[in-house]
């Protein structure tokens, strides 16, 4: 009994020391080269979007077996159609879930466009069918809108299309058979000319039938008219110009014909206005225009005359007027107010309060006149010494600056002048006549302010209209992509990260330094990527480093030595390294994240043991 109670105790013991061992002593090795590995899965699609899950998770490789899930989003105006997953072997897919081979797989997504949009594009396709009319457009567009399938609504775009190639032809027919009855008509009255003969006849009738359209029918007709009655050839006589006094003229036409319309240009040198323009021909003077004949230019009203010797036969041959006033100038200014002084020029003005007249003209300048003479004409000596201290503004602009001209200043003086005649059946001389107008003596003229006012505003116009160029032309300048270049300076084994974006140069503080492993420069993704004029983000679901710009996306997925750069995978011959929660990447790996060269975008100074990193960039 004695030795049984001892073999229980060993067994008991024995079965304690079981439990107290760990179990994995029990668990056997699995064979070498079993790991489980991943598979690549790569999304192409077109129109739309799609992401591919295991486990509720975005993945872009899975193990074999793992239950895949796509999901996909369409673009705008498109719907989603059908997934195909391909492989070493076809993949079967079942309500958007695939089981994962122990192979890289491809997704293709297709995207179909939805019936709205088709409807959209065939209403626009009919709007441009050329052929047909306004009614027969908002038919088939009526139609297409009432239509629920694709099919119908091409096969409805296929028959306006149809429609538009028979309108076209229907057209072309129309046009032929109207061309046609054109030269019918117009072959008809070739025959009845009786002037040309038959072989001149048959000629045009040719001309005619060969015609590409209209236009080439009336030109074959009109030679065949003007072949049988030909007309006589207008005689070509000369124009001479004759000048007297000083200044130039020349005429468009030294050679017309008779009603010909010829134009006589005068020039008067300085100091010298137009004074007359008439012809001479078969003995026979014709007066052109007469300038200052007896009539005194007006200023204000440049283009007309006026007479200011109108009343003067009333004048001369009254007795009665003779005895009362002494001068015609007095008797105008007594009997015919409104004529006197340049007829409707200026208004010779009367005082508001004493009645008596004042040898002056209605102009602005003299606008404070009467104030001056009530108030301040025992204060100032005159009124122009008034107005410098009382209304300094005034004076300013009317007499310090030259605003006013104090020459009598006409409009034909010192200018062209335009005259047009009717060129008779016979040469002609044409006299041109200049006057010395500095006899004319130095009245005020508002015609100086306004042509000066009217200048300055133009010019300030134009200054405006000039700026605004500008600044549109800078506007749009600024909108346009701009190019620059960005560097990044980094020591190794230094938290200090230099940079230079647009000539100016800053300093930037890493948290992670700058190492090498393994005979290779490590550097802090995030800095290197953000000093270079990138943006930076993290995707902790898939552990992937994403990097862009308006040129480029690059996707890290740090657990793999996998690069994408724009939607193309390279691979690297190591992974990413996490140090310090930053990811760092050997000098390598990013160049050709970044599509940098060696050796101009980046340079490595082994002396300081500094990597110098150099890239362009786009911005709005």
């Amino acid at each position: 009994m004695k030795k049984i109670r001892n073999i229980l105790s060993l067994a008991l013991v024995f079965i304690m020391l079981i439990g107290l061992m760990p179990m994995n002593v029990f668990a056997s090795n699995p064979p070498a080269g079993t790991e489980t590995t991943t598979h690549n899965i790569t999304i192409v699609a077109k129109n739309g979007s799609v992401i591919a899950s295991v486990n509720g998770v975005s993945v872009t490789e899975a193990k074999e077996n793992d239950q895949v899930t796509l999901a996909a989003t369409a673009d705008n105006g498109y719907e989603f159609d059908s997934f195909t997953v391909t492989g070493e072997t076809d993949v079967t897919v079942t309500n958007g879930i695939f089981t994962m081979p122990a192979a890289d797989v491809t997704v293709k997504a297709t995207f179909k466009k939805t019936l709205d949009t088709v409807k959209k594009e065939a209403k626009e396709a009919v709007d441009n069918l050329p052929n047909l009319s306004k009614e027969e457009k908002d038919g088939f567009k009526n139609e297409i809108d009432k239509l629920d399938s694709v099919e119908a609504v091409n096969a409805k775009l296929g028959e306006a299309t149809t429609k538009s190639t028979e309108n076209a032809k229907a057209k072309a027919d129309a046009e032929k058979k109207a061309l046609e009855d054109v030269k019918k008509a117009a072959k008809a009255e070739v025959d009845k000319l009786e002037k040309l003969s038959q072989e001149d006849k048959d000629k045009f009738k040719k001309d005619i039938d060969d015609a590409a359209d209209k236009a080439g029918v009336d030109k074959a007709l009109e030679a065949a008219k003007a072949k049988a009655n030909p007309t006589k050839p207008t005689p070509v006589t000369t124009v001479k110009v004759v000048t007297i006094g000083n200044g130039s003229a020349s005429v468009d036409n030294e050679y017309a014909t008779k009603g010909q319309t010829v134009k006589v240009t005068a020039t008067p040198y300085s100091g010298y206005a137009v004074a007359r323009v008439y012809l001479e021909y078969n003995g026979i003077t014709k007066n052109i225009n007469t300038y200052y004949n007896g009539y005194y230019y007006d200023g204000r009203y440049y283009g007309r005359y006026n007479d200011y010797n109108k009343y003067l036969y009333v004048y001369e041959n009254s007795s009665y007027y003779l005895r009362k006033y002494d001068s015609y100038r007095e008797f105008l200014r007594h009997e015919y107010p409104s004529h006197y002084r340049y007829y409707e020029d200026y208004d010779y003005w009367t005082d508001r309060y004493d009645y008596d007249w004042y040898d002056r003209y209605d102009n602005y300048y003299y606008k404070y006149l009467d104030d001056f003479r009530r108030k301040y004409s025992d204060i100032y000596d005159n009124y122009e010494e008034y107005l410098r201290a009382i209304h300094p503004n005034h004076y300013y602009n009317y007499r310090y600056l030259d605003r006013y001209d104090y020459r009598y200043h006409n409009y034909r003086y010192g200018y062209n002048t335009s005259d047009t005649f009717d060129m008779p059946a016979s040469n002609v001389t044409v006299y041109v006549e200049f006057i010395d107008w500095s006899y004319y003596g130095y009245y005020y003229d508002d015609y100086y302010y306004y042509r000066s006012r009217r200048d300055k505003e133009a010019e300030a116009k134009k200054e405006a209209a000039k700026k605004e160029e500008e600044a549109k032309a800078k506007a749009e300048a600024a909108k346009q992509p701009q190019i620059y270049e960005n560097k990044a300076v980094i020591s190794i084994g230094s938290n200090v990260l230099d940079k230079v974006s647009k000539n100016v140069h800053t300093v930037h503080q890493m948290d992670t330094p700058a190492y090498v492993n393994n005979g290779r420069v490590m550097l802090p993704l995030r800095y290197v990527a953000e000093a270079l004029g990138l943006q930076v983000s993290w995707v902790p679901e898939t552990k992937t480093v994403i990097i862009w710009d308006l040129t480029q996306r690059v996707e890290i997925p740090v657990k793999s030595n996998r690069i994408i750069v724009n939607g193309i995978t390279y691979t690297s011959d190591v992974k990413p390294e996490i140090k310090s929660s930053r990811t760092m990447l050997p000098i390598a790996n990013i160049a050709r994240a970044l599509g940098l060269i060696d050796g101009s975008d980046i340079i490595w100074d082994q002396y300081n043991k500094q990597v110098t990193l150099t890239r362009k960039v786009l911005s709005k």
